[in-house]
């Protein structure tokens, strides 16, 4: 049943006239944009998508002509690329090594640019790594949760295969980066970057063992390491005291978020017929 809080409308993020329209019977308060391409996109599309639909939305906010308290630009944490120090901080340089991460940082640039012509107050969260129950398979918590609900479910057999289990990453669960984006809504008003994530450094290895034990596979399962990503960065872990200064404070752990992603493929993966 449709939650009457809440109403939808469908637009293309690059037709600024349709989303002027929109913005001028809203009028919202604040906007949060998180319209993006994904990282296996084609480079077109991630720069058509994240470059110039941030350009559309942000001239149909100034067009439409109404008192806006923050435009939240939903960034990533890859915009740092190899980081020479961590924890990473906002201060930390920006060196993509993808063209998802490099649309990501020409997004903020052009965000930043047109914010200061136009008088917006834009806030931008770089947001590390999301995990959590919906996730697709592009991400590994959901690639690892879809095989191993399907060994569990008696539909395939291992062996799992899996990437270079030594990288880590900060992953922050999807209910505590809404948690965060909201913090940053109600913030003061003006521009400013905010690394969004836990502030804790994982193993992937870590991941895969904290979801083989959601499986409850009690003899483990054989992994094949076969996946790789040519540009990945081999550690990652962010700074978040602006975002601590800010008021968030995280909620939830990574074995919740976990355990409720494989709870997820475990609701979707159709069970063996006996």
């Amino acid at each position: 049943m449709r939650d009457r809080r809440y109403e939808y409308t469908r637009a293309d993020i690059r037709n600024s006239s349709a989303l002027r329209s929109i913005l001028k019977e809203l009028r919202p308060n604040v906007i949060f944009h998180l319209a993006s391409g994904l990282r296996d996109d084609r480079p077109h599309d991630l720069f058509q998508t994240n470059v110039e639909g941030t350009i559309d939305l942000i001239t149909a906010v100034s067009d439409a002509d109404f008192d806006l308290h923050a435009l939240i630009i939903g960034s990533s944490g890859s915009v740092y690329g190899m980081p020479a120090r961590l924890p990473i901080t906002e201060d930390s340089a920006c060196e993509p090594r993808d063209c998802y991460a490099a649309s990501k940082l020409a997004q903020e640039n052009v965000s930043r640019i047109l914010a200061r012509e136009r008088g917006l107050p834009v806030v931008i969260a770089r947001i590390f790594n999301i995990v959590g129950p919906g996730q697709d398979e592009r991400h590994v918590a959901g690639r690892f949760a879809a095989q191993l609900a399907a060994i569990a479910g008696g539909t395939s057999e291992p062996p799992l295969k899996v990437g270079d289990l030594s990288t880590t990453r900060d992953f922050i669960d999807v209910r505590d980066v809404a948690r965060a984006l909201i913090v940053l809504a109600k913030a003061q008003r003006g521009q400013g970057f905010y690394n969004v994530a836990s502030g804790v450094e994982t193993t992937v290895f870590r991941v895969l063992e904290i979801l083989i034990r959601s499986a409850g596979i009690a003899d483990g399962v054989d992994v094949d390491t076969v996946y790789t990503r040519v540009s990945d960065t081999p550690r990652v872990v962010a700074d978040i005291a602006r975002l601590r200064a800010a008021g968030f404070k995280s909620a939830i752990p990574l074995e919740k978020s976990l355990a409720d992603v494989f709870k997820y493929y475990g609701q979707v993966m159709p069970a063996a017929v006996s």
